[in-house]
Order: C-alpha cells, then sequence, then structure tokens
C-alpha cells in the first residue's frame, strides 16, 4: 500500500461458569496514568471440551485509556494468544469475529483498514502481508479524520471468542500501535506520530490452577519499556483455582531468571542489573496444596533509544528519491552527527541515541528542505510519520505558439511587401513608357 498504516493495543481477562469456573482477569493501570491498553474482564460458561454440547462463548473488549494531552485518529493493534484451536489442531480458545460497531470512533463513521482473524480477512476487509497464517492471532486496524482526545477511555474493539477445550491460554499484544495526528513540538501542524503506550496482557483458564502474572515498568513517566536497573512491578493476583472460586491461591514463588527469587507475595518487584531476556517463572499454590505455574520471557531493553521514521508526501505516498536525513544535537549545532541518506521504503532508521531532545533535517532533489524535533525515550522506539512537501516544478513557458505566429505574420508581411514592390515597379515602368497614337479606322 502506498498510503500511510494506520494504528494500537491490548490485554487482560476473566471468567465464570455454571457449575465450573473459567477467568481471564486484568492487569492494574500505573499510577502516572499513562497510555495503557488492557482487556476488560469477562464471564461466561465454560461447558466446552464436550462434544455433545455447543462450545461456551466470551467476549473480550479491547480498551484504551489515552493520557491527558494525547489525541489520536488512527489505531493499529494485533494480539496473539496461545493454545489455538482450529480445525487442525485442539485447542483451548478460537477467536472468531471481531466487533468494532460501538468503539471510539462509531461516531466518525470509521472504517477498517485491517480486520483478520487466524488468518482470514473478514469483513471484505484485508490481512496483513505480514499477519501469521496460523491460528492464534487477531489483527484490527482503523483511521479516521475525526480525534479522540484524553484523558479519556473507550473501547477500541471486541474479540468474540469460542471455548474449546479445558485448558488455559496467554493473550498479548504483538503489535499495538495509536496515532497522533498532530506534531508534538507544534499542535498546529499536522504531522502524525505514534503514541507511547503500556501494553497489559491477559490470561484465560478453565481447569485445575492457573498461574498468571503480568508486569510493567515502575516509573512509567521515564519510559514505558522495561530497563536495567529501574524496578518491574509484577502482579499475579489475577492466579485463581478454575474448579472452584471459593478455594484461593496462598502462595506465590517467584523465580526471576536472573538467580533471584521474590517474596511470596502476589505482587514483587525486581530491578535487573543487564539488558536481556529472562524467563521469569510463577509457581502458585491453592489452599488445598495443588499447584500451577507459568513461565514467561521479560525483556529488558538498553537504556538508549531509537527513531523510526517513516517519510511520506502530503497523501501518504513514499518519495521517490533518496533523502538525506541528518541528526542535530540542537538547533544551534552545525554539524550533523548522524547522516544516512534513505531509499528503499523511505524509512529512516536511528539507532543507539541517548535520551533526549534532537533535531533532525530532511532534504532531496524533489521535496523542499525542512527540520523537525524528535525526542528519543529511554530503551523505546519512537516511531513518527514525516510529511515532506514535494518541490513544485514551474516547466518553461512555452513559445511555441508565439514563434508559430511570428513566424507566420512575418511570411505574410514579407509576401505582403513583395507585392507592393511589385506592382509599384510596374507602376512605374508603365510611366516611362511613350504615348502611342490611337489608331483610326480608314
Amino acid at each position: 500500500m502506498t498510503r500511510i498504516a494506520v494504528l494500537l493495543l491490548l490485554l487482560i481477562l476473566a471468567l465464570l461458569s455454571v457449575g465450573q469456573l473459567a477467568s481471564i482477569k486484568p492487569g492494574h493501570a500505573t499510577t502516572a496514568d499513562p497510555t495503557t491498553l488492557t482487556i476488560q474482564p469477562v464471564v461466561t460458561c465454560c461447558n466446552s471440551g464436550n462434544p455433545l454440547m455447543p462450545p461456551a462463548t466470551f467476549r473480550v473488549d479491547v480498551k484504551l485509556n489515552l493520557a491527558a494531552g494525547e489525541v489520536m485518529n488512527g489505531f493499529d493493534v494485533r494480539v496473539n494468544y496461545t493454545n489455538p484451536h482450529s480445525n487442525g489442531q485442539v485447542g483451548a480458545v478460537q477467536a472468531w469475529k471481531v466487533i468494532y460497531d460501538n468503539n471510539i470512533f462509531a461516531s466518525y463513521s470509521a472504517a477498517p483498514s485491517a480486520d483478520c482473524v487466524d488468518g482470514i480477512a473478514q469483513s471484505n476487509s484485508i490481512c496483513a502481508s505480514d499477519d501469521s497464517l496460523m491460528p492464534g492471532q487477531i489483527h484490527f486496524a482503523e483511521a479516521t479524520v475525526g480525534t479522540y482526545s484524553g484523558p479519556a477511555s473507550g473501547i477500541l474493539f471486541s474479540i468474540m471468542f469460542n471455548v474449546t477445550g479445558r485448558n488455559s491460554s496467554i493473550f498479548y499484544f504483538d503489535r499495538a500501535n495509536l496515532i497522533n495526528p498532530r506534531d508534538v513540538s507544534n499542535p498546529s501542524i499536522i504531522n502524525p506520530h505514534f503514541i507511547q503506550t503500556i501494553t497489559l496482557s491477559g490470561g484465560f483458564g478453565n481447569n485445575g490452577i492457573v498461574a498468571f502474572f503480568n508486569y510493567q515498568t515502575s516509573k512509567p513517566d521515564i519510559s514505558p519499556a522495561l530497563l536495567p536497573t529501574v524496578p518491574v512491578n509484577f502482579d499475579a493476583s489475577q492466579s485463581l483455582n478454575a474448579n472452584s472460586s471459593t478455594i484461593q491461591i496462598v502462595s506465590f514463588a517467584w523465580d526471576f531468571g536472573d538467580s533471584s527469587q521474590g517474596t511470596n507475595s502476589s505482587n514483587v518487584s525486581h530491578a535487573f542489573a543487564l539488558p536481556g531476556t529472562y524467563l521469569v517463572k510463577l509457581t502458585v499454590t491453592d489452599s488445598n496444596h495443588k499447584t500451577g505455574s507459568l513461565t514467561w520471557p521479560v525483556t529488558i531493553v538498553p537504556s538508549l533509544g531509537t527513531l523510526l521514521l517513516d517519510l511520506v508526501d502530503s497523501v501518504g505516498s513514499v518519495i521517490h528519491d533518496s533523502v538525506l536525513v541528518q541528526a542535530f544535537n540542537s538547533s544551534s549545532s552545525t554539524s550533523p552527527f548522524l547522516k544516512q541518506n534513505v531509499t528503499q521504503g523511505n524509512q529512516a532508521l536511528l539507532q543507539a541515541l541517548v535520551p533526549g531532545t534532537y533535531l533532525i533535517r530532511f532534504s532531496a532533489s524533489t521535496v523542499e528542505s525542512s527540520s523537525k524535533q524528535e525526542t528519543v525515550v529511554p530503551g523505546f522506539t519512537v516511531r513518527d510519520i514525516v510529511v515532506l512537501s514535494l518541490i513544485r516544478i514551474t516547466p518553461p513557458p512555452d513559445y511555441s505558439t508565439i514563434i508559430f505566429l511570428g513566424s507566420t505574420l512575418g511570411a505574410i508581411a514579407i509576401f505582403s511587401v513583395a507585392l507592393i514592390v511589385k506592382r509599384n515597379r510596374a507602376e512605374r515602368v508603365r510611366s516611362k513608357q511613350p504615348n502611342r497614337p490611337k489608331k483610326t479606322r480608314p
């Protein structure tokens, strides 16, 4: 597609039944009130797994909490879920429909730009080229000319699930992009950027002891990413006994994958010293001494940041020329500390940047030179859409008609003069001849 791809985020669940219980539990927003995406609790019965009974269904709402000062006019969200069910494999849950009729953009008559469930396009929409062809993924994106302003909250979309087996599943964001149509350095300019967002995952279970935890940085005001030495808050309070709501979880054992152990608590904090991916394991025990466990990767990223800039023209098409991108430490800097020629895909990737504000300049033979301020966030990829103005080349004046008319008029004039000269010459010749007497008849 040559247009700007539109963009955002999700997670968390809870589930009850008649006779037996299945739950999906929500996470918790941070105290700094950042922009957050979660999946709201749902309730369902769970008689699935019995071929003589229809599968139970439940609805999950993907909800947005938009921070103050942010506006958005588009989102692009992709959710993965584990233990999926399909005709070729037996799993615990199966997504079958995306509902967006009453979402935050309902009054704008917005249309989805992507609506894909388990690799199958829905509602006459499309699947993206990088969507998985295997079951276990939901992709939905939508855009509109109207804007949704924070602080506010609302539903982005909902997912309908069938419960197809007695097991558990984890729901997590594969992609979560929210688009703010304004230039952060000059709000009066339409120049989209991506909103920093904290995403919270969710878990489902309808059999036995279900261990589940969520995690997020303790300092979202610094960065939504997980950074070295910055404590990460872990929350396992939504772990449960899926077979009985009266049996409580009484013990929580944590292994953070870096030779550190956690205290016996549902809510703990732990700081990782170095960047890397750690396998964090939670084991929970109920009052009947039955256990369940969950191991999940937690990635700690370096404190340096990245800029990912999409270069487009005023209608959203890629620039058909090489663009020189230069980064300066400030507007007063005379020489750039980084240069990059951007051609294929018109996407500039500036990596390993110290957090702070930089001036980025853009120039090419076919676009007007321009500059923009970008703020690098620790451990985070700041994505921005940079709109460049094409140079309007004024063609030289077309003198062909004038030359033709001039040549024609000139030829006519020359021809006329020649006729006049010829006539005058003939008259002079006649005037010099003697008069001859008229002949008379005899």
